[in-house]
């Protein structure tokens, strides 16, 4: 009887742990979208990538950017620029990305091709992104988009080892689709443990608190844009908390007083009728959170994209 127990847990447990690899590789956790490190601006994608995971396509060109390649024809170049929100993560297709939506909308409206390139990564600040930009320049850019929530205002660069110790962070393909569960499951646990171990430190006394200072990559930014008089807008997303409250939180403030003390063009979500339906969880958008940045962005670039033609246009005159 014993014998017989063993032989079927042994069986059950050979048919859970197939199972379990079948369902991983078919979404994809054998071909995931790869990391590389950077000492500027900490990691970023592997470039010309072009993969599926939990069945959607994630593309990078030869930038790393979540977009086609570029080409000598992009007359008209959109930088748009931000974290987790403008890069979708695993869980948007290609085609659900703003940037794509934007590209298509444009195009179609000035009857050309207009770029709009996706230059971010999750967890980026705009420390990382102004980095990535003096590393990588402006791409012969109309205008830079910046999209960044309240928690970026000291969201600062720690430059700690992530791409190949993290599971999020993959620098290599799993041999096994189980390999890659085990190792994104324990990077989940590790971070849990951590905040768990912080709530629970009664020792302040003992601990010296240092305050981050305001994420300079905002004003990089905008020495960026009055060296290369590339317009520079900025885009503030909110949270289902502030959402919730009807307010920006301190955070958020602190970003909107940086734009009007330096005359920085911005616009804030909260005003544009945003709603659940268009998050995947607590800040993240979703599919029709994607299409609803993208429509709250088109009038910002197309406008700007007249404004200079008109501008050209009127220099050319005699």
């Amino acid at each position: 009887m014993l014998k017989r127990s063993i032989l079927i847990g042994s069986i059950l447990l050979l048919m859970f742990l197939l199972a379990g690899e079948l369902i991983g590789r078919y979404y994809g956790l054998t071909s995931f979208p790869l990391y590389q490190a950077s000492d500027a601006y900490e990691y970023i994608h592997v470039p010309n990538q072009k993969v599926k995971i939990y069945g959607k396509l994630y593309q990078t060109n030869e930038y790393s950017m979540r977009s086609k390649p570029l080409s000598e024809s992009d007359s008209t170049v959109i930088l748009l620029i931000g974290d987790s929100l403008v890069n979708g993560g695993n869980a948007t297709d290609q085609d659900s990305l703003a940037s794509t939506i934007l590209e298509n909308q444009l195009s179609h409206f000035f009857n050309r091709s207009i770029r709009v390139l996706n230059i971010a990564e999750g967890s980026w600040g705009p420390d990382n992104a102004a980095a990535y930009i003096q590393e990588h320049g402006v791409f012969n850019a109309d205008l830079i988009l910046l999209v960044f929530s309240s928690a970026d205002a000291f969201d600062n660069m720690k430059h700690e080892p992530v791409v190949g110790v993290h599971g999020q962070y993959p620098d290599k393909q799993a041999s096994l689709a189980w390999e890659m569960i085990v190792k994104k499951g324990w990077g989940r646990v590790k971070d849990y443990l951590s905040i768990k171990a912080d709530k629970s430190d009664t020792n302040t006394a003992l601990k010296i608190e240092v305050a981050d200072e305001f994420n300079p990559g905002f004003q990089k930014f905008k020495e960026l844009s009055d060296t290369t008089a590339i317009p520079l807008h900025f885009y503030l997303h909110v949270g289902q908390d502030e959402l919730q409250n009807g307010r920006l939180d301190d955070d958020g403030s602190l970003i909107i007083d940086f734009c009007q003390e330096n005359g920085i063009p911005y616009t804030i979500e909260l005003g544009k009728k945003i709603d659940k339906s268009h998050y995947m969880d607590k800040i993240h958008y979703n599919d029709k959170g994607q299409k609803f940045l993208a429509d709250n962005l088109f009038p910002i670039i197309k406008d700007k994209i007249l404004e200079r033609s008109i501008l050209a246009s009127t220099k050319e005159v005699p």
